[in-house]
């Protein structure tokens, strides 16, 4: 046993603790090497000149003129792309950043640029993105200033170059470079040595880490690093394969689940060039970074933690064999600071630098490491030349006559054709690379054939082409070529393969051979380019081509020769001793797996069999749904039932596409369902074994469709829906209430403990909610444990849930015995598609909608679908889309240029481009339009609908598009040239993004939804409305009226001897079956003729088709008419000569055999004509039309009267008559005619809502005052003599004055308000008080007090001196008054009126109820101002003062505490000097209150006192000015009390006895101070809530129709009003008519009750059959009904319209879901057998239902969807008869009840305690009687009550402040 002694254990770890200390110092400046960097000496001078280089310069701009704040600049001689500038950095440095400027004072500079690093001058580097894309950089704007761009990713690197890429006139520049130097630890290895760090004394175990390194070869396979730990095999390996970088990393492995990650970066590696590699990684998250392109991917292991605890290999392994190693020979090349970070042992690992100085733990495992100054020389180079261009090669001398070509190189390329090596073979006698053959002379040709490579050799005029088996030879790799032609030989090897041919020849060359060309010999047609690429190693009859051959015989000829002479190289544009390539298809540009292809300058991608399209594979092919296929690719009169359709869910997004069923119907048809099978729907049997908890049957449910894509499509859809099924014997299932033995799992992975056909929380299969379970003890079949097959069965329809993923039972008993199960998972179905519900109507053409900016990095797109009627040729085109870059100038916009064109302009820093679409059609058609723009790497493309464009995109300057401002959808980012219309369906990057829940958050000029103007039919009288969104237009063509909105009737009144006359055009009406005929008219004689039709054919019986419309001698009217087969007469029973307006219409259908005749509303005759075919129908060619009368008719028998809707057909003479330009077609005799309205009004549309965009910082420019210059002195002048002038005037006027002072003097006498006297306080006394003008008796006051106050009057409304109408207010103070020593002040107005006309009478200028309607609900945006000046004069006693007569009235207190009234009795002050008088006794309160007015009149208020005035004045005031208020907001208020309310009883709502009958409806209005009330009386009335005389304004009487229920509707246009009919009536209060509306043919049942859903889109009819009969609110049609068991009692709704709850006689509450009309759960009521009526309180907190036995349930809203059985919170058991009404108010803080089977039934309860008011009702309140109704208005500041005898209470709730 060895035993190791404390002392050396200790030193050990002190050893092992030192080594930790050294790693983790050591290259800590390597790891983080610059963070300040400094300059390197551009512009300081210590790089020299020499160390410049330029392709070219002008004199006195040379390269090293470049110089940051230099005198001069460096220019080029040339100004194109090709141009660049260089500086020798003298040793590598990291490179972060660099600086640029222009030539001073020349407008010379450099707008973009690009940088391009090399370690040796000639190898060049493109800076480019992580993405691989070059970097573009934003230069100057203009010649002095400096621009710094600093490098996001530094680079290592010896020279920089810089490219203009745009300039301003010309190329100018001086710069600077900045970074920091680099210290370098690197080594050569040759494919032996391998070196290691040890971890095994000092485990690494990180969940994040880092491996740095820097490497060159030549070679393009290799090992570089591996370690590996013992633990769960984890490694990391790190392979050059082909020239790319492959990762390989395992962070621990188990049997089910393998974590072995690879991760492949960058190409053409193994160019000898240095290049960085970074692997970082964070748990299982790995970041890949070569040079400047990074790779992102996620390990597929289970953990998170790297565990290596061997050895660090660099350079190789020794045992290929280990996991994780796929390639077989090691590293051969240069490796440079190879740094492993670990943050486990605080250390970073420089495993050469340690390696290097012989730390412990660090060693070579085999081998020897080279120095690294073998890195820096040329010793392993293997000379490299580029060709760059088509027309660059390399001519080579050498000894003709040879009878052998032997060569041999290696080569690499990307493209697919050129010529690698040419020479001719006869005379002339040289050979050339490059030229293709010509027939007379000899030659040999080697080239590449679409990526195989050949050889062609003519000989003696014999030609013979060899290709080799190899293809493929364009990948970028490098190949190795060898061609030997001897006499006998044709030999051509690719990669050690031979193609082998025999030949025989006499083969003999000449001197001259050209590699990659034809060079610059003439004569020679060209068909073939030369090579482009790279070549290597290039040997010529065993001997190699090296650069110092380019160089040092360029200019040696042989002499009397002009020719080179042997040995000469001669470069014609080949770059030497680089292999300068750039891989553009590493990484992939290629979105969604397409596969690139490259040539050396461009790439393209294959997108075949992807499911995309595009440059870049980036747009989806495929449907984005189900709904999308039916909406955008049906055909109209296609119907497909079902069909297997491939969709894409995110279009252009990350997910794949996948095959779903469709269900689509036609068309036109709502079906739309989508179905997504799995692999387990057939029926599965469960045997018996499976017992819990020992044993456990589980499923999983594999899906045929990835689940992300499952889950995608049930986020998008409206519902969804699964069938699950378990049958069972004697196997139980969800045990309820224990725990279950059978379960589903969802997406959650949660458990669920119901079953198919129930709801989620209450454990019960289908048969438990509807009680009908075989045990009716139990909440499922198989729980019964009968010994019989059972089955629970149904739908889940909580999609966030679904799908079913997973199933598990465990109760078949044991093994072996009868118990078993069977269950069937069915496929997930599910409806719609969110994506089209997601719109938006832009109204205002400045209303935008911002969003994140548009990114493109690789790609980007923009798809959205727009439907409008804006004309762009009346107002310009309009922008819907557009983005713009702050700083560089970069854009993307859509805008709509013209009716029939769309433009896409975008500018990616190289100025604006455009891709414009021109379609056949239109685009403002008022149709969706689908528009979808891409920009990416190829192209920027446009698409709408089928048609589409795009525009080329240069890849060598391509960079990603920079955007600053948000995305700005609906107009530009400065809210100009707007788009009107709707957008749905708007997607960034196949992402949706959610306009709708922005629209109703309530945006300026936006709407959610796509609600044009036209939706509310506003053209009447068939009008056809021309939708423009913002606004729109009638078209009244084809109606008898004319007008904005054709409502102006067009007329005319005829005298007796009157006759118009209309001649039809010869091209005009040949002949018709069908004719509509229509009249409007107004007389009091029984004369004349209405219309008469005359035909200008005689038939064979000699008579004449005619139609004649005239008055009978009964007043009523004759319609007679003969169309060739017999006369028709029918006369009107009506007497129609009573000065009314009657409007008759004659109409014939059915090719003229049914005649319909209508007048007025009076029921229609019609009339069937039985056709054979002896029987004309046809009215034979009409050709004149008379009006009044005929020529035949005495001039004083026509018609007399107003005429007017003149119509045949499409045929309107009196329109014709009335044009600006008379048709000459119609004529008329007996005096002129002029037009009519007929004594019908035009209807006129109240004004609507001005909308106010937002505050968008706009400022007011302030203008200087203009100076006027003028004559002083005149000036001063005018004024000195108005000065005396009015002075004079006022001794007079103020001396008259105190002379009627002293002849008559006397007091003010008022009187309190009647009924205010007998009011308990304050508020009282101003609610109750009569505001009619007190009793007044003569003033006999001081008339200088008079003057005075007419002063003050002219001070305060000096603005209206000239308006003697104009009322003037002045506010005083009463007296103070102390009460419980708590101190109010009562505001007193005294408000006086100049008058100059006498008193009207209160009714002398009374508007009729429906425009007095109209103004109360719309109200007048002139007259809002006025409004409220009006409502202050009703609201404050008023006294008028007319010429030299005064009356002041003064509200005096309701009510004084004597006891209390502390005021002292002083002397009153004299203010009026002029005239003194006697002064008298005064409170110190009237003393206080005079002083303070005296002193504002004369000095004015100070500002402290306005705002305590103000201050004090909006507390007093709050009552006055609630009844002014009627918007729909809230205002702040302090928490509602409990215990008692704070309520005032407002004066009673005034009815007649007639309207003394049962209320069945009080309502208040949702947005003007009107109340609704209807009942038992047939009368609705409306009134205006106003808290004082509450008067009526409207009354409406509806004929044999006891109302049972009224409401308004949601937008407060329409009263909805049902009976004990079959049908419904609806009164428009816009057009003041009403309507009746019949529910559908061969209904029955008799409406009663019903309830408007809170977004106002259904009408439920209630039937206490247990039918729910769904009406839609626009069309008044029925929709839809359901029948429920049972009676239903009460439906109420969720407040957002999704969930409707319905009760009955069973005391059972069943939830609907609107949107599928089915019941979705459903439980019991607690102690209910009757539930009358229900609540949910606004803020989804409360569920209240009332019952029969007087009972008021209180539940927490929750509780009712987690249970069956949910018990309340609170009983309320105040009342003890059925409960008619429980309604919550806005807040829901206050619940009203009541009961209409007592007196004052009805109670208030404070919900937040759910306690009741003591004191409401009040107990001397002997008005309220039996409640029937109630209703709180919209912000609870009223409360009204509607009894039994007709009348109606108001209640004032005082805690809030708003109507």
């Amino acid at each position: 046993m060895l035993i190791i002694s404390s002392i050396e254990l200790f030193s050990f770890f002190v050893f092992l603790h030192c080594i930790s200390i050294i790693n983790s110092l050591t290259s800590a400046d390597i790891y983080s090497p610059c963070k300040r960097p400094p300059t390197l000496g551009v512009e300081s001078g210590r790089i020299p000149n020499s160390a410049f280089f330029a392709s070219s310069f002008v004199e006195g701009r040379e390269p090293y003129t470049a110089r940051l704040n230099g005198r001069y600049a460096w220019r080029p001689a040339y100004m194109d792309a090709d141009q660049y500038l260089y500086v020798d950095l003298g040793s590598r440095y990291y490179v972060t950043g660099v600086a640029t400027q222009g030539r001073r004072a020349a407008k010379e500079y450099v707008t973009i640029f690009n940088l391009m690093y090399s370690d040796n001058g000639h190898n060049w580097f493109y800076y480019t993105t992580e993405d691989k894309i070059i970097v573009n950089f934003v230069g100057n704007k203009n010649d002095d200033t400096i621009v710094r761009n600093n490098l996001s990713d530094p680079v290592i690197t010896r020279y920089i170059r810089f490219n203009p890429r745009q300039w301003n006139n010309f190329i100018s520049m001086r710069v600077e470079v900045y970074g920091c130097p680099f210290t370098s630890s690197s080594f050569n290895f040759d494919g032996q040595t391998i070196a290691y760090y040890d971890a095994t004394f000092i485990p690494l175990h990180n969940k994040q880490d880092e491996l740095r390194l820097r490497f060159k070869t030549n070679y393009p396979h290799g090992l570089l690093f591996y370690a590996k730990g013992t633990q769960n095999n984890d490694y990391l390996s790190v392979e050059l394969r082909n020239g790319s970088i492959f990762i390989g990393i395992d962070l621990g492995s188990i049997p089910e689940r393998s974590g072995a990650t690879i991760i492949q970066a960058g190409s053409v590696l193994d160019d000898y060039q240095w290049h960085d590699l970074a692997i970082i990684r964070y748990m299982r998250n790995i970041s890949v970074k070569i040079d400047q392109t990074i790779v992102r991917k996620e390990s597929q292991s289970a953990f998170n933690g790297l565990d290596l605890d061997g050895k660090l290999y660099v350079g190789g392994a020794p045992n290929h064999m280990e996991r994780g190693i796929n390639v077989r020979p090691n590293f051969q090349g240069c490796l440079e600071n190879v740094l492993y970070v670990s943050p486990s042992t605080n250390s970073i690992l420089d495993i050469l630098q340690n390696l290097q100085r012989q730390n412990p733990f660090y060693g070579l495992e085999q081998g020897r490491v080279g120095s690294g100054a073998m890195c820096e020389d040329d010793s392993m180079n293997m000379h490299p030349y580029t060709f760059k261009k088509f027309d660059s090669y390399l001519e080579i001398f050498r000894k003709p006559g040879s009878t052998s070509i032997d060569i041999s190189f290696q080569m690499r390329t990307f493209e697919p054709n050129g010529i690698l090596f040419y020479t001719n073979l006869s005379e002339p006698r040289h050979l050339m690379v490059g030229i293709n053959d010509v027939p007379d002379q000899d030659f040999l040709r080697l080239f590449l054939d679409e990526g195989q490579l050949a050889c062609t050799l003519q000989l003696d005029g014999n030609k013979r082409t060899v290709r080799h088996r190899r293809d493929n030879l364009n990948d970028g790799q490098w190949h190795e070529i060898s061609l030997l032609l001897t006499q006998y030989r044709f030999n051509i090897t690719v990669d050690y393969e031979p193609e082998l041919s025999f030949t025989r020849n006499n083969l003999s060359t000449t001197d001259r051979f050209t590699f990659s060309s034809n060079g610059d010999q003439i004569n020679r047609e060209t068909t073939m380019n030369g090579f482009v690429g790279c070549i290597r190693q290039l040997v010529m009859s065993g001997i190699q081509i090296l650069p110092r051959d380019l160089t040092s015989n360029l200019t040696i000829l042989r002499s009397g020769d002009n020719r080179p002479r042997t040995g000469t190289v001669i470069n014609h544009g080949v770059l030497v001793d680089a292999c300068e390539m750039f891989d553009r298809c590493t990484p992939n540009p290629c979105r969604h797996g397409g596969i690139c292809h490259q040539t050396w300058t461009r790439f393209r991608c294959d997108c075949s069999k992807t499911g995309y399209s595009g440059a870049v594979c980036h747009i989806s092919d495929n449907p984005l749904s189900c709904l999308d296929f039916k909406l955008n690719r049906m055909k109209i009169d296609e119907i497909i039932p079902e069909r297997l359709t491939i969709i894409d869910i995110d279009g252009s997004g990350p997910l794949s596409p996948f095959p779903v069923v469709c269900r689509y119907g036609g068309k036109s048809e709502i079906l739309n369902v989508t179905e997504i099978g799995h692999y387990h729907e057939l029926e599965s049997y469960v045997s018996s074994g499976y017992q819990l908890p020992n044993s456990i049957y589980s499923q999983t449910i594999n899906y045929r469709v990835p689940l992300a894509q499952v889950f995608a499509v049930i986020d998008r859809s409206y519902v969804c829906k699964q069938y699950i099924e378990y049958t069972c014997f004697n196997s139980r299932l969800l045990n309820y209430p224990n725990p279950p033995f059978g379960w589903w799992i969802g997406r959650t992975n949660q458990t669920m403990d119901y079953w198919g056909g129930s709801e989620l929380g209450t454990g019960k299969c289908s048969c438990g909610l509807d009680m009908t379970c075989a045990n009716p003890n139990l909440f499922c079949n198989c729980d019964s444990q009968f010994k019989t097959e059972l089955k629970d069965a149904g739908y889940l329809t909580r999609k966030e849930f679904l799908p079913v993923l997973r199933v598990e039972f465990g109760d078949t008993g044991p093994a072996g015995s009868s118990q078993y199960g069977r269950y069937q998972v069915g496929r997930l179905q599910c409806e719609g598609d969110l994506l089209y519900d997601n719109t938006i109507t832009f109204r205002k053409a400045d209303a935008i909608i911002t969003v994140s900016p548009f990114e493109a990095k690789v790609a980007g797109d923009i798809r959205f679908q727009f439907k409008t009627g804006f004309d762009s040729a009346t107002f310009g085109s309009a922008i819907i889309v557009q983005n713009i870059g702050y700083d560089d100038g970069d854009l993307i916009e859509i805008r709509l240029q013209a009716p029939r064109e769309i433009a896409f302009r975008y500018s990616v820093g190289r100025g604006t481009n455009i891709v414009t679409i021109r379609s056949p059609y239109d685009f403002n058609d008022n149709e969706w339009h689908t528009v979808q723009v891409e920009i990416n790497r190829q192209e920027a493309r446009l698409t709408v609908d089928s048609l589409s464009a795009a525009n080329p995109e240069d890849q060598t300057t391509f960079r990603h598009i920079r955007l600053t401002s948000n995305l700005t959808i609906g107009a530009s980012v400065r809210n100009r040239n707007g788009f009107v219309g709707c957008i749905r369906a708007f997607q960034v990057n196949g992402e949706l993004i959610d306009l709708k829940s922005q629209a109703l958050r309530g945006m300026y000029g936006i709407s959610p939804g796509c609600i044009g103007k036209c939706q509310s039919n506003p053209c009447l009288n068939g009008g056809r409305c021309n939708e423009r969104w913002s606004t729109y237009d009638c078209d009244c063509t084809f109606t008898p009226f004319r007008g904005p909105i054709c409502s102006t009737e067009i007329g005319t009144r005829l005298e007796a001897n009157t006759m118009i006359k209309y001649t039809f055009p010869t091209e005009g009406v040949t002949a018709t079956e069908e004719e509509t005929i229509r009249v409007l008219f107004t007389t009091y004689k029984k004369q004349g003729i209405l219309m008469q039709l005359k035909s200008d054919k005689t038939d064979e019986k000699g008579m004449v088709d005619y139609f004649t419309l005239e008055m009978n001698n009964n007043g009523g009217v004759r319609v007679k008419f003969n169309y060739g087969f017999d006369t028709f007469e029918y006369n009107v029973p009506y007497d129609l000569t009573n000065g009314q307006d009657h409007e008759i219409i004659v109409t014939r259908r059915d090719y003229g055999k049914r005649i319909i005749i209508s007048v007025d509303n009076y029921e229609p005759y019609i009339d069937v004509f039985p056709q054979t075919q002896q029987i004309d129908m046809q009215f034979d060619s009409p050709r004149v039309m008379y009006i009044g009368r005929n020529e035949t008719t005495p001039p004083e028998q026509g018609f007399s009267g107003c005429i007017a809707r003149l119509q045949f057909n499409r045929i309107f003479p009196l329109k014709y008559a009335f044009l600006e330009e008379r048709d000459p077609n119609i004529t008329w005799t007996g005096g002129n005619i002029r037009e009519w309205p007929c004594g019908t009004e035009p209807v006129k549309y109240p004004p609507e809502p001005v909308e106010i965009p937002p505050d968008r910082g706009f400022t007011i420019l302030v203008l200087p005052r203009p100076v006027y210059t003028q004559n002083i002195y005149a000036r001063n002048l005018g004024i000195i003599g108005g000065i005396i002038g009015f002075a004079a005037i006022f001794i007079a006027i103020g001396l008259g004055l105190c002379y009627h002072k002293s002849r008559k003097s006397g007091h003010y006498k008022t009187k309190e308000d009647e009924g205010a006297d007998q009011a308990i306080d304050a508020d009282t006394a101003i609610i109750r008080g009569d505001p009619r003008h007190p009793d007044l008796t003569e003033a006999k006051e001081c008339i200088p007090k008079m003057v005075s106050l007419l002063e003050n009057i002219d001070t305060i409304n000096d603005d209206n001196a000239d308006d003697s109408d104009a009322p003037i207010e002045v506010r005083t103070k009463t007296s103070k008054v102390e009460k419980k020593k708590k101190k109010t002040k009562t505001k007193r107005r005294i408000q006086y009126t100049l008058a100059t006309e006498e008193d009207n009478g209160p009714n002398d200028k009374r508007l009729d109820e429906e425009s007095a309607l109209t103004h109360v609900v719309f109200g007048d945006d002139d007259d809002y101002l006025d409004e409220l000046t009006s409502q202050t004069t009703t609201d404050k006693q008023t006294t008028k003062i007319k010429t030299t007569k005064v009356t002041v009235e003064s509200k005096k207190p309701a009510w004084i505490d004597s006891e209390e009234v502390t005021e002292e009795i002083v002397r009153e002050p004299n203010f009026n000097q002029i005239c003194p008088r006697k002064r008298r006794k005064i409170t110190t309160g009237e003393y206080e209150t005079k002083l303070k007015f005296e002193y504002e009149r004369v000095m004015g208020r100070p500002s402290w006192a306005e705002k305590l005035l103000n201050k004090k004045t909006d507390a007093d005031d709050s009552d006055e000015e609630l009844f002014r208020r009627t918007g729909n907001y809230l205002t702040k208020s302090t928490v509602l009390r409990a215990g008692t309310i704070d309520c005032l009883r407002c004066a009673d709502f005034k009815h007649d006895v007639a309207h003394s009958k049962l209320l069945r409806s009080v309502e208040f209005h949702p947005t003007a101070r009107i109340l609704l009330t209807a009942g038992r009386s047939q009368y609705l009335n409306l009134y205006q809530v106003d808290g004082k005389k509450n008067e009526r304004i409207q009354s409406l009487f509806f004929e044999r129709f006891s109302i049972d229920t009224a409401h308004f509707s949601r937008d407060g246009n329409q009263v909805i009003v049902t009976g004990d009919r079959n049908f419904f009536k609806v009164y428009d209060m816009i057009e003041g008519k009403i309507m009746q509306i019949p529910m559908m043919r061969g209904f029955e049942e008799r409406l009663g009750r019903f309830e408007l859903s809170p977004d106002g889109s259904l009408i439920i009819f209630i039937n206490r059959n247990g039918q729910l009969h769904f009406v839609s609110t626009k069309s008044k049609e029925l929709i839809d009904s359901t029948q429920l068991s049972g009676n239903i009692n009460s439906v109420t709704f969720r407040h957002d319209s999704e969930l409707m709850f319905a009760s009955g006689d069973e005391g059972i509450v069943t939830v609907f879901d609107i949107r599928r009309r089915a019941a979705i759960h459903r439980f019991v009521d607690d102690g209910s057998y009757s539930t009358t009526s229900m609540c949910v309180s606004p803020n989804q907190q409360y569920f209240i239902t009332g019952q029969k036995s007087g009972i008021v349930n209180v539940y927490s809203y929750d509780d009712v969807f987690k249970n069956r059985d949910p018990k309340p919170i609170k009983y309320l058991k105040n009342l003890t008869t059925p409960i008619q009404n429980v309604k919550i108010n806005s807040s829901s803080e206050l619940l009203a009840i009541n009961s209409y089977h007592l007196s004052r039934a009805v109670r208030l309860v404070h919900m937040p305690t759910l306690t009741v008011y003591e004191n409401f009702p009040e107990f001397h309140d002997k008005k309220i009687q039996i409640v029937n109704s109630l209703d709180f208005s919209p912000n609870s500041g009223f409360l009204t009550l509607g009894n039994n005898n007709g009348k109606v209470l108001l209640y004032r709730l005082k805690h809030y402040s708003t109507y």
